[in-house]
């Protein structure tokens, strides 16, 4: 006998399996995601490694381009190594200020004054420097003070050198030169902690007074009080103007108001006592009268207004040439320091910062002999490159079109292995078949598509292809053997001269990280696949057990199922044979619970049929 009963297999069947089939996927998803972390490590630290490489590389670059500044002006190598060291130290112990601009400026010390020693210039930067974190200056602004400094107040310290530093005859010259950076530092030091001025505003003042006053015989100290004093209500330019007016009219105003403003050798007097004798004949305060006949002796609105606002401040004025000359007396930088140091008040991470780059320009130094060596090596490869595309313009195309091709292939494979893993994820079992068919057939066709045009060009110009390799394969087969021996040999010794530097770095990492080594073996691939493929297997061997398991429930326990060789795309067919009785269920549908209905339907109908018969 043979009944038919819609049924709709393949849906019912899934709601037996989809259990098993998840938990097969949840494994997949697991070793998929472990092995992308991996991946997703191992490239993380390759790319930082390399970045880290160009980083030392272009560290190094910008240091060596100020070395080659500096050895521009006649330094050897020897000095210029000097001041890299006095460079690295400084830029270790202070922040705001790289080795890169130290260099920079030591630059700016040696053209400003050429006659100094490569030490000298070493240490002339260096006071410089320090002198700007003192002063919240910057070092250009020094750099480019000292050398003014230097070309003006120089002969002056020489005199003042001889009277107070202790065994000033034995001194180089270079020695001078440094005693005379420490020297100049400390006084605008002192005059920014005195005034209300800043490095930048005195060296403002100093650049536009110049040699007025050192040519006047006024002392550094008395120049920097009186500056310092006017720039408390104006900026350093202005002081400096109104001290050049001063000084430029005192002598005939002297004379104009009945009042000697030299002394014996007919040098200008102290700006202190200039103001006594002003004070003695005009008393402790101007009216505008007297005002006027000062304006008059001195001819500028300038030189009135300087003496206007030293007038009543005589007293501090001495005390703060005084307090100056006795520090400009002890020598050495000690004030200079302190004032930085308190500057350097939590400023650890540009120390740190400076401490980095420093490393970064050590190691690229390590590496550029080899960069060097193999820049030259392969730049006479590129230029024969250069030269073959020249002479042969329809065969390099050709080459760049297969190089394309390859390319393309490369991108296509790439990209289809991204999209079908987020297809696998996106869409569980399902997405997981499709991935497997689109990696198989899409790169494949993608691929022929471009290989496709690559071979027609090369088949179009074949004649030319097939001439030119007929008069290039005798040269070549003579040149192969010697030119891979040097080829080998080249990078051999590129790998050789790269390596060696980090060798300790290497060993040392491989003392300290070994438990990485055991982490990486955690996530041995041939394991996974191994559980992969039996979990794999055990959820075919269930899923098969849930259909049988279904068919004989559903028979009464006496079912043999058996499943078709062809199936059509219309319908899912599935037969029971029941004793001498066949079932046939061929049901479309796509609701489960409303399948059910029917086939327990049709099977109760079918049962009462045979119940009915047998009464018969």
């Amino acid at each position: 006998m043979s009944n038919v009963v819609n049924f709709g297999i393949g849906i019912t069947l899934a709601d037996h399996f989809t259990r098993r089939l998840g938990k097969a996927q949840k494994g997949v998803v697991s070793f998929t995601t472990k092995l992308a972390a991996i991946s997703t490590v191992s490239a993380g630290v390759g790319s930082k490694m390399l970045a880290s490489f160009g980083d030392f590389t272009e560290k190094f670059a910008k240091v060596a381009q100020k070395q080659g500044d500096i050895m521009s002006l006649g330094m050897d190598t020897t000095g210029m190594e000097g001041i890299t060291q006095k460079a690295l130290a400084f830029s270790s112990k202070w922040s705001k200020m790289t080795t890169e601009e130290f260099i920079g400026a030591s630059y700016d010390i040696k053209s400003g004054i050429a006659s100094l020693g490569d030490t000298a210039v070493g240490e002339m930067t260096r006071l410089s420097g320090v002198t700007a974190k003192a002063t919240k200056s910057n070092i250009d602004t020094m750099t480019s003070l000292f050398s003014t400094g230097y070309s003006i107040y120089s002969k002056q310290f020489y005199k003042f050198g001889a009277s107070t530093i202790k065994g000033w005859k034995a001194l180089s010259q270079e020695e001078k030169d440094i005693k005379f950076g420490e020297y100049f530092s400390v006084g605008i030091s002192s005059s920014v902690t005195n005034f209300k001025t800043d490095g930048a505003k005195m060296a403002n003042a100093i650049s536009t007074l110049g040699a007025t006053a050192t040519t006047a015989n006024v002392s550094l100290a008395e120049q920097l009080n009186i500056m310092g004093m006017l720039q408390a209500t104006m900026g350093g330019s202005d002081s400096a103007t109104k001290y050049k007016a001063f000084l430029n009219a005192a002598g005939s105003a002297g004379k104009k108001l009945g009042l000697n403003f030299r002394d014996s050798n007919k040098n200008l007097l102290a700006m202190p006592l200039i103001l006594d004798k002003l004070k003695k004949k005009f008393g402790k305060t101007l009216d505008d009268v007297e005002k006027k006949k000062i304006k008059d002796a001195f001819g500028t609105d300038e030189a009135l207004a300087l003496i206007t606002l030293l007038y009543d401040k005589n007293e501090d004025l001495k005390k703060g040439i005084n307090d100056t000359n006795n520090l400009l007396s002890k020598g050495g930088i000690d004030y200079t320091k302190k004032m930085a140091q308190a500057r350097e008040y939590g400023q650890e991470y540009g120390k740190l910062s400076n401490q980095f780059e420093n490393f970064g320009y050590i190691i690229g130094k390590q590496l550029a002999p080899a960069m060097s060596w193999l820049s030259e090596k392969l730049g006479g490869f590129i230029n024969k490159v250069v030269s073959f595309t020249s002479k042969h313009e329809k065969m390099a195309q050709i080459i760049a079109t297969g190089a394309v091709a390859f390319a393309g292939i490369a991108t296509v494979l790439g990209t289809v292995g991204i999209a079908v893993a987020g297809i696998s994820l996106a869409f569980g079992p399902l997405g997981a078949m499709f991935s497997m068919l689109m990696i198989g057939l899409s790169p494949l066709v993608l691929a022929v598509g471009v290989l496709a045009g690559a071979v027609y060009l090369l088949i179009d110009n074949w004649e030319l292809v097939r001439t030119f390799w007929g008069g290039l394969w005798d040269d070549m087969t003579d040149k192969v053997s010697s030119a891979w021996d040097d080829i080998t040999g080249t990078f051999d010794a590129v790998v050789e001269k790269i390596k060696a530097p980090f060798i300790p770095f290497f060993e040392w990492t491989e003392r300290k990280f070994a438990k990485l080594s055991e982490f990486v073996k955690s996530f041995d691939i041939g394991q996974k696949f191994d559980a992969i493929g039996k979990s794999v297997s055990d959820t075919a061997k269930g899923v098969w057990d849930s259909v049988s398991n279904f068919a004989v429930n559903m028979t009464g326990g006496n079912a043999t199922l058996q499943v078709p060789s062809t199936v059509s795309k219309a319908t899912n067919s599935t037969v029971i044979q029941e004793g001498d009785s066949t079932f046939h269920f061929n049901i479309k549908g796509d609701n489960p619970e409303e399948i059910a209905r029917k086939v327990k339907a049709m099977i109760d109908a079918q049962n009462r049929d045979k119940k009915q018969r047998s009464i018969e």
